[in-house]
């Protein structure tokens, strides 16, 4: 498996490749491509809101399919049953144990 290291250095390098490609896109190439700037502005202006939006719509999505959290005195009660099952079990143990 890579060390973290390996994966931080992979990283670096492709923000590093991606940036110089931006910058020659935004740049350079409109000299020798005319308008290009603005299509890269364009696709990156696009990616970006979709990615808000994308964002957006996944907290919407896990707010519809999460449960509401237990009431807490339906959670007192159910705690309340499971330390009355925990202590008559308790019990049977110790009986059990005196017995033999």
């Amino acid at each position: 498996m890579a060390s973290d290291r390996t994966i931080g250095s992979l990283f670096i390098a492709i923000a590093t490749i991606g940036i110089i490609i931006y910058f020659w896109l935004l740049f350079i190439a409109p000299q020798i491509y005319p308008s290009i700037d603005w299509i890269v502005i364009k696709i990156t202006a696009f990616i970006a809101v979709a990615l808000i939006l994308g964002i957006i719509g996944y907290i919407g999505y896990t707010l519809i399919t999460t449960p509401p959290p237990m009431p807490p005195e339906e959670l007192e009660k159910m705690l309340k049953e499971e330390e009355e099952r925990i202590k008559i079990e308790l019990e049977k143990e110790a009986k059990e144990e005196a017995t033999v």
